[in-house]
């Protein structure tokens, strides 16, 4: 499944990378999942 998500993820970036309006969100969105899943990571309990 994880890599279903990262092909999908791949060829949107791909199709839309010319269009700086949603280059721009797409870092954003990129950007916003990262910084979730390391608030996650950090109050993750072992």
């Amino acid at each position: 499944m994880e890599h279903f998500v990262a092909w999908i993820a791949g060829s949107v970036t791909a199709r839309f990378s010319g269009n700086p309006g949603v280059k721009k969100w797409l870092d954003r969105g990129v950007g916003t999942a990262f910084v979730g899943f390391g608030i996650k990571l950090a109050t993750s309990h072992r």
